[in-house]
Order: structure tokens, then sequence, then C-alpha cells
């Protein structure tokens, strides 16, 4: 019984944790230095290896990083985010067990739970985004409060120059602030350049509710977290 009261209280924290950043409107205060990315873009070069842009030093370029819920995105900017989404994604979901239903995706992305964080550029143009909620680590028996990222993509243009690591950066600090226990993700096996980005770069590792930690090594995704707490 002692047991039994004691998890109904550690819920009762977890749900009023999740409850209080769902209820938070401007997630990026405090953190006025996540609002703009300044960076350099990277040289282009050609088979060779030698820089096309001959001895001109790239000129930096400044991107807006906003914080916004799903139910403020305008028609104009969830196109923009679906192409993005499908650009980047569509092949590997239709070459993967789950398959590509852009209708499915669509209402995922909208989610009255989804959060975002928009890069946009100067002429007001999607540069990436992150969708992410606050959600228990396990739905059927939870142990902790998590930031989920459902999805971090980056327009072709601004890869390379630190936009990924940025905004990755940012929902870490979001949730610090929010009390979460981890930054939580799923990530293609097939996508060998992502798993790299998040297991090398940002030391995030295996959670153990990934499928391979059950001894499934035939599904094609891994779960990946970074401690928070």
């Amino acid at each position: 019984m002692l047991q039994l009261k004691m998890k109904s209280k550690e819920l009762k924290i977890l749900r009023k944790r999740i409850a209080n950043a769902n209820r938070c409107e401007d997630l990026l205060k405090g953190i006025d230095d996540a609002t703009s990315f300044s960076f350099i873009p990277p040289r282009e070069t050609n088979e060779e290896g030698v820089s096309s842009e001959g001895d001109d030093t790239p000129q930096s370029k400044e991107l807006s990083i906003l914080f916004t819920h799903s139910s403020k995105i305008s028609e104009a900017r969830w196109k923009d985010c679906l192409a993005l989404f499908e650009n980047n994604m569509g092949d590997m979901y239709r070459n993967s067990s789950w398959g590509l239903d852009m209708a499915e995706k669509s209402k995922e992305l909208r989610h009255e739970k989804a959060r975002y964080l928009l890069a946009i550029d100067k002429d007001e143009k999607l540069a990436g985004f992150v969708h992410f909620r606050f959600e228990y680590d396990d739905d059927e028996s939870p142990s902790c409060a998590v930031l989920y990222i459902f999805e971090i993509q980056i327009e072709a243009d601004y890869r390379r120059c630190g936009l990924g690591k940025h905004l990755m950066g940012i929902a870490e600090r979001i949730g610090r602030e929010q009390s979460m226990t981890k930054v939580v993700l799923t990530v293609f096996k097939t996508n060998q350049q992502a798993m790299a980005f998040y297991t090398k770069r940002l030391q995030y590792e295996i959670d153990e509710l990934s499928p391979s930690k059950f001894g499934d090594h035939n599904a094609d995704y891994e779960i990946l977290s970074f401690k928070l707490q």
C-alpha cells in the first residue's frame, strides 16, 4: 500500500510538471541568446575539394529563432514544415516499416501539445524547425517527464553551419528550465548521418526503452536520449 501511494504521488508530480510546461507561453523567456543564430555559410567545393568562391570570405548571416504553439502557426508555414519534412525524410519513411502517410504526419505536427522552434531567415523563409512535446517517458509505466523531439528538420542550404546543434542546445535548455529529466528522440538506423550527429557530436545514448535494449534488433529505429538531471 505504501509503495502504491508513493507511486501515485510521483505520478502527480510528473503530471503537474508536464502541465506547467505546457502552460508556458514563452519557453525562450530567460534564454535571450537563443533568439538568433549567426553563422558563416560553408564554402562550396568541387570534386577536388577546391572552393568555387575564390578568395572572397563568405559574409556572416543571421537567422531568427522563434518559439510558438502549434495553434499559432499559419497555414503557409504549415505547408513549409510539411514540405521540408517530406523533402528530408520522405524516402526514409517510405522504405521503413512505418511507411509514409502525409495526412497522418500533418495531424501529428498540428497536435495541440506540439511546440515549435522555428528558424527564419531575413526573407521570412523557413530554414529549419524543431517539433517537440512534454511527455512521460513511457505511457504505460511512466518514470519521468521528458522533452520529446518529434522532428528536427533543416533546409539543405542551412546544413553544416551549426544550426542543428544550436536548435538542439535550445531544446535541452528548455528541458532543464522546465525540470524535464531528459531529452528523447527517435532515429532510423539507416540514417547514419543523424545517428552520428546525435551520438558522437551531442553525446546522446541509446535509451533504456529503445527496442534494441529488449533484444529486438529487427526494429528499424533506435530511441536516443540525453540526461538533463
